[in-house]
């Protein structure tokens, strides 16, 4: 019986992996209402026959992996053959084309127990083309270069001369086997349009993820085989990336910092297309539910202060569920015990992601005049916006810090200096609103004769200690 209850307290620390459970509604877990995007682009790729590149633009974070996944489900649903390569997975293979040959093979392997013998027969005819000429296809990219034997002990001959020789062979190797390269490529692109076409008159889509994650060379090398060996009527390539950090891996594959890696990236990319921005409030309300929160707290001023949060730092979606698991663990070691919402979040937020700041603030080096000038940075945006009832919201927990910071460091401090309040943002704020809020304050800690000791356990409830 104990040992029934120890297992029913234990919760879970990480919210659950959004997956697919039911494939004639592959969106039906979206809690980003992308459903419309997947579809959009599903009627996108099925228009057109030829074979195209396209990009599919989100952050790292951003939900880009669970929207293909989706996607990719819809897809097979309107009856496209669909190959998802996870790039990053792959990279520990030097060579590129031997996953996407891998991921093809399978995937034509599979159609033959599921095709009549006709197709079965082309589609073994192919197969066994492209087994048998595999490693000639590497070849065709394989750089033969010069080999430099380098001779010591008795006897060194003239390595001059037999370097000179050594490169004449390779030269003229290299051009008898130009033209036989060349036949290579074309008769592996004749292949694999006489294999794409058994299909059901709809294009291949060939996902490849992830593949800003990659090695800087095997992102760039996998770029020019799509581009060189793929290219053929009837398969879609579709490269799931963060554009930002591709062009940062091209621009260090060649060396350059001035590169215009976007112009490069043109050469491969057909259609370019960027996910929408989430749909925040869905995504808190679902990891509060998953982290049960509602059990600890008041989750409606935790999601409020989170959303105001992301739309200043526009936080990825990986970043908002680190703080949602922050927050639960701090909730659970403070235990009953009653905390103020908004300021626990935003002290999360300036723990995890300015962590100086946060020590400064815990040891009390910052001047309240200091502090006002942190925070101005850290949270421009907010601070800075019309207004209006949302705006106001957000700023409250930032003024409720700065009073308690400023109480703590002078517990007689007698009233909240108008100066502060004109410095947090220089004639941009309504003053009589906050002056009225921070009378409010002083009511709600009127009873707290040391709010240095207040601000102290609420770190301490964050720093788990």
């Amino acid at each position: 019986m104990e040992e029934k209850n120890k297992n029913q307290a234990v919760s879970s620390l990480k919210s659950e992996e959004l997956g697919i459970s039911d494939y004639q509604n592959p969106f039906g877990n979206c809690k980003l209402n992308r459903k419309q995007e997947g579809e959009t682009l599903t009627k996108l790729v099925g228009a057109y026959n030829d074979g195209f590149t396209m990009a599919i633009n989100g952050s790292w974070g951003s939900g880009k992996t669970t929207f293909i996944k989706m996607w990719q489900q819809d897809l097979k649903n309107n009856g496209h053959e669909t190959i998802l390569l996870n790039a990053w997975e792959n990279d520990f293979v030097s060579e590129p084309l031997v996953a996407i040959l891998g991921e093809i093979k399978i995937l034509f392997e599979e159609m033959i127990e599921e095709n009549s013998n006709k197709i079965k027969e082309q589609v073994d005819r192919g197969l066994e083309t492209i087994n048998n000429n595999w490693r000639e296809l590497l070849g065709s990219l394989v750089k033969e270069g010069v080999k430099l034997i380098p001779i010591v002990g008795e006897g060194v001959v003239n390595l001059g001369e037999e370097f000179l020789e050594q490169q004449k062979d390779a030269f003229t190797e290299e051009i008898n086997s130009y033209s036989k390269k060349k036949e290579s490529i074309q008769n592996f692109r004749l292949i694999l349009s006489r294999l794409v076409a058994t299909l059901d008159k709809k294009p291949l889509v060939f996902i490849i993820d992830e593949l800003d994650r990659c090695r800087p060379d095997y992102a760039v090398e996998l770029l020019e085989k799509v581009k060189h060996f793929f290219s053929v009527d009837g398969i879609v390539f579709v490269l799931a990336i963060d554009k930002e950090q591709l062009s940062a891996s091209v621009r260090g594959h060649y060396g350059s910092d001035t590169l215009n890696a976007e112009e490069y990236l043109r050469r491969f990319i057909d259609l370019e297309y960027t996910l929408k921005e989430p749909d925040i409030e869905s995504f808190c309300n679902y990891l509060c539910e998953q982290l049960k929160l509602e059990n600890l707290t008041n989750n409606s001023k935790i999601k409020t202060t989170l959303v105001n949060v992301y739309y200043e730092k526009k936080l990825s979606l990986r970043q908002l569920e680190k703080l949602h698991i922050h927050i639960k663990s701090a909730l659970e070691l403070n235990g009953q015990k009653k905390v103020n919402e908004e300021l626990f979040v935003l002290l999360i937020y300036v723990k995890l992601f300015y962590p100086v700041v946060y020590t400064e603030i815990a040891l009390k080096n910052l001047s309240t005049e200091e502090l006002v000038d942190k925070l101005n940075e850290i949270f421009s945006r907010i601070i800075k916006t019309e207004d209006d009832d949302k705006s106001q919201e957000a700023i409250y927990p930032i003024i409720e810090l700065i009073y308690i910071y400023s109480k703590s460091l002078n517990p007689k401090l007698s009233a909240y200096s108008t100066k502060i309040i004109r410095k947090l943002n220089p004639g941009g704020i309504n003053l009589n609103i906050y002056e009225n809020y921070i009378a409010t304050l002083k009511l709600k800690y009127a009873s707290d004769a040391n709010l240095k000791i207040k601000l102290d356990q609420i770190m301490k409830v964050l720093d788990f200690s």
